[in-house]
């Protein structure tokens, strides 16, 4: 089967990813981190989005795929 590739970061794309399809053997998120820059600098906001984007969402993700990647 083909990969389904999708900027999970952004609304709610990552239910679009499991309504094209639903049956994954692995699920790889990768977000890709905060932004290069200095963490020393980062404010709550950008700590808050990075924790979403690297964190909550892919265990949403998980959540969603564990049942059939067991």
């Amino acid at each position: 089967m083909p990969p389904v590739a999708a900027d999970i970061t952004i609304g709610q794309r990552h239910a679009a990813v499991f309504a094209a399809r639903q049956d994954f053997g692995i699920a790889a998120p990768n977000a890709g981190g905060p932004p290069p820059d200095d963490f020393r600098q980062f404010d709550t906001a950008a700590w808050q989005q990075a924790v979403q984007a690297n964190m909550l969402i892919p265990i949403e993700l998980i959540r969603a795929s564990i049942t059939d990647m067991a």
